[in-house]
């Protein structure tokens, strides 16, 4: 988005600026429907990405989508990558999920 931004001001900094404006929006209007991207870095091993999904799954979330990056995604070998996209029901119940998977694993809210 940012390039095509670019190759029409012809200003790569003004191109920048609007782009975060809109990819900050973006990401509200997602909060505010209840929608949550997170990105996990597990342990790879058998049953984590169960784990997870019954997690989210038990505590009244809808995943939406899911996608695992185990080659080249993280520093080490013995884990990977998790990027998990789910509903919730309002943002309190999105941030209840993310503190619960907080617990066992290192996330990052995106």
């Amino acid at each position: 988005f940012r390039s095509i931004l670019w190759g029409v001001t012809h200003r790569f900094d003004r191109a920048t600026r609007i782009a975060a404006t809109v990819g900050q929006g973006f990401g509200f209007l997602m909060i505010c429907l209840g929608l949550v991207r997170l990105v996990l870095e597990i342990p790879d091993r058998p049953g984590v990405l169960a784990e997870i999904a019954g997690r989210i799954g038990n505590a009244g979330g809808n995943i939406i989508d899911v996608s695992h990056h185990r080659l080249f995604a993280s520093p080490s070998v013995q884990t990977a990558e998790l990027e998990v996209m789910f509903e919730a029901r309002d943002p309190a119940h999105g941030l209840e999920i993310t503190r619960n998977l907080e617990q066992t694993f290192t996330l990052r809210r995106i």
